[in-house]
């Protein structure tokens, strides 16, 4: 149901099941194509499937994540300079849109889950270009922050702690 959901939204076709078991036919037909074992990757289990990669495989996503959190970590660890590589990272594949062109509900989510990751990319940029003391580089990637989600207050912050740093208190009450 949630795939069906994921693929036709409110439209559902009738027959729909019928339609979907098509599209897991042709998925793996494609996956075959390109040389992987379609079965073992889609994988049908009591009416639900499940995507196996192979070992080896990189998602962006997932790595992206991954290197979020670990830089995140660093920083409530007291290592910011160590949170950079990771955030450096996280932060250029999460800039890339998700599935450009393509619409619907779950796209939506990701994309909004992908651009909050991004937000934080920009926190720790931000603060760790601060304390690094490339001030130019915090202020930078803080207005990126503040361009990404205007609402929120810490990229604002950011930038207001970044100018400060970098000795121009009147660019800072000139963010607020």
């Amino acid at each position: 149901d949630h795939l069906a959901d994921i693929v036709w939204g409110d439209d559902l076709p009738d027959g729909w099941s019928g339609s979907l078991s098509a599209l897991i036919s042709k998925t793996r037909s494609l996956l075959a194509r390109c040389g992987l074992d379609a079965k073992s990757i889609l994988v049908s289990v009591a009416g639900s499937y499940a995507i196996s990669l192979p070992p080896g495989s990189w998602v962006d996503l997932e790595d992206a994540t991954r290197r979020l959190d670990r830089a995140e970590g660093e920083v409530r660890h007291g290592n910011i300079v160590g949170a950079l590589p990771d955030a450096t990272v996280a932060s250029s594949i999460l800039r890339r849109p998700f599935l450009r062109g393509s619409e619907g509900a779950w796209i939506d989510g990701v994309r909004r889950r992908q651009d909050a990751a991004l937000y934080r990319c920009y926190e720790v940029l931000s603060q760790g270009w601060r304390d690094q003391g490339d001030h130019r580089l915090a202020i930078g990637i803080a207005e990126r922050a503040i361009t990404l989600d205007p609402l929120q207050e810490t990229g604002y912050r950011l930038k207001m702690e970044a100018e400060v740093a970098r000795g121009d208190t009147i660019a800072a009450f000139a963010t607020a």
